[in-house]
């Protein structure tokens, strides 16, 4: 799996078809760091994005209703273990489709990625435009 790894396509209504509808895909950013969260944010959103952030992992239902095209979450969140909770997600099957792309600054990071069945990573630091890419190329799968 390399940075921007590609293996499943997100649940329910795609980001392909919102963009068609006129509405703008919906990306969702996971992390406990304040000003990494609004970076991304605001990366994100002057692309084109509609952006869902939160400081701690998405639960089942948060996800369901929000629907984003790609999910890119920290590994260390406090105390929550951000691969874990992508391994966890990836055994639902009602939201096992949702790509999830790990973010860390941690040496094991591709390791982990792969161990969780993330669909990707992204190394800290990284550039804006590697996140953007990452964030339309879901956005585009049907």
């Amino acid at each position: 799996m390399d940075r921007s790894g590609h293996q499943k396509q997100a649940a329910g209504t795609s980001a392909a078809q919102a963009q068609v509808a006129g509405e703008h895909p919906t990306v969702m950013v996971v992390d406990d760091d304040p000003d990494l969260l609004a970076l991304m944010k605001r990366t994100l959103e002057k692309g084109g994005f509609t952006v869902a952030a939160r400081k701690g992992p998405p639960d089942w239902r948060d996800l369901e209703e929000t629907r984003p095209a790609v999910l890119f979450m920290d590994i260390g969140l406090g105390d929550m273990d951000g691969a874990r909770v992508c391994a966890a997600m990836k055994r639902n099957a009602r939201i096992a489709q949702l790509p999830v792309i790990l973010i860390s600054g941690e040496e094991r990071l591709k390791e982990e990625a792969k161990e969780c069945h993330a669909d990707g990573y992204l190394s800290k630091p990284f550039k804006q435009q590697l996140l953007l890419d990452l964030a339309a190329h879901y956005a585009e799968r049907p």
